[in-house]
Order: C-alpha cells, then sequence, then structure tokens
C-alpha cells in the first residue's frame, strides 16, 4: 500500500462533426421548431433525446419544452465545456461512474442565460473540467465518466493537453503555467500504480520508487515521499 508523505525542507532547496471509435455522429437535427428567441420550442421525432439543434440558428435547444435549455438542465450553467450521453444527450450528472459514450460541446452562455451556442469539440484522452466544478475523465475511444475529488488535499491531473488541472481543496483549476518537477498524481482510480506526474515539459504519470524523495514544485520547500 502507497502512501504519500509531505516534509518541509530548509529554503535553500528552493456545429462540426465529431470523430467517435472512427464513426462520425452528431447531435441530431431538430424536426421542427416554432416560435422564436427564449419563446422557442423543438420537437424530435426521437423522443429519447433530450437535446437537438434546430438547422436555421444552429442553437442547441431541449427536446419538447419551452425556451432555450429552460428545462433545469443548463438553465443555471455558465459557459464552458459540457458531456452529453449519446445515448439520449443528457448533460453529464456527476454520478457517471462507468466508461459512457458521450459527445463534448463548447457552450457559450449570453449574460442573461437566455441564449446557448455550442460547438462541439473532439474528446482526447485526459481529464477535462465539465462547467467549472466536475472532473470528467475521458479514454482515447471517447468514453468518459465524472470522478470524485479529494476536498482535503492538493493534487493534479493530467489533461486531454498533456497539461495540468489542479485539485485544491475541492476546488478544480486548470494550470496555465506548468513547472517542470513532479506532483502529486489524483489518478489513483485509474492507474494506481503511479503515484506521480512529472512534467518535462510535457506531463507523464510515472511510478514513484520506494522511499525516494521528490522536489515538489507546487511549494518551495516541500518534499514528496512515497512509502
Amino acid at each position: 500500500m502507497w502512501s504519500l508523505n509531505f516534509k518541509k525542507l530548509v529554503p535553500l532547496l528552493g456545429v462540426s462533426l465529431l470523430c467517435i471509435n472512427n464513426v462520425k455522429a452528431e447531435i441530431p437535427v431538430c424536426t421542427s421548431c416554432t416560435g422564436t428567441g427564449t419563446s422557442k420550442s423543438c420537437t424530435l421525432t426521437n423522443s429519447s433525446y433530450d437535446y437537438c439543434q434546430d438547422s436555421s440558428d444552429k442553437l442547441l435547444y431541449p427536446v419538447g419544452v419551452q425556451s432555450n435549455f429552460n428545462d433545469g438542465k443548463l438553465k443555471s450553467k455558465n459557459s464552458g465545456l459540457y458531456f452529453i450521453k449519446t445515448g439520449n444527450f443528457e448533460i453529464f450528472p456527476n454520478t457517471v461512474q462507468n466508461p459512457t459514450q458521450a459527445h463534448l460541446i463548447d457552450l457559450t452562455v449570453d449574460s442573461a442565460k437566455s441564449s446557448y451556442s455550442f460547438t462541439e469539440k473532439t474528446i482526447t484522452e485526459g481529464f477535462y473540467i465539465q462547467g467549472g466544478d466536475l472532473l470528467v475523465y475521458c479514454d482515447n475511444n471517447g468514453k468518459c465518466q465524472s470522478e470524485a475529488i479529494n476536498g482535503s488535499n492538493k493534487f493534479y491531473y493530467i489533461d486531454n493537453n498533456k497539461g495540468l488541472i489542479k485539485s485544491d481543496s475541492g476546488s478544480l483549476s486548470n494550470e496555465n503555467k506548468v513547472d517542470n518537477g513532479y506532483y502529486v498524481n489524483g489518478n489513483t482510480k485509474n492507474n494506481a500504480s503511479k503515484q506521480l506526474i512529472k512534467c518535462n515539459p510535457t506531463c507523464t504519470e510515472v511510478a514513484a520508487q520506494d522511499g525516494d524523495a521528490y522536489i515538489d514544485v507546487t511549494e518551495e520547500g516541500v518534499v514528496i515521499t512515497c512509502t
């Protein structure tokens, strides 16, 4: 059983198509839409879908519900990345514990939260932040699942661009600047044998050696040991 220990050192240490499994898929086009603006309502022949896109304005609408996203699923959401289940286009909740085929959309919300435009993004392997507060992991087959984070410590995850996502006291953020060195890997569910992340400059998961010490580049004067 591996455990991580942190020790202080002396200061001198200083609407495009989405490709999934090589098969092209897209968010379905609404069968018909009536009304305009925030009073618009759309229908879809396949009623198992939660959302469809209007062919005229290319916006995303909930099926059979008045107003853009006024169904409670995205009404209070902000702009950002969101995953949608392929089967019914339900926005990923935090309970998707098994790999699930998904679409990825980059949602743009206006200040009044009445207009929702989007573009589809290609899913690649790595971690993502959905809507600013949910960690999602996707494999290289376009299957994704939500991930629980440890709210009491600081951990890092390799994102889909081989950069880093930081989880600190339950708050998620993309690291815009990544220094070369070692970080504590939070990805224990998918790769428990690799306890560290090494960036130089591309980030990869690496196994720690029993008893070795690694300088923590995120905090001056701290080393990481694994036992």
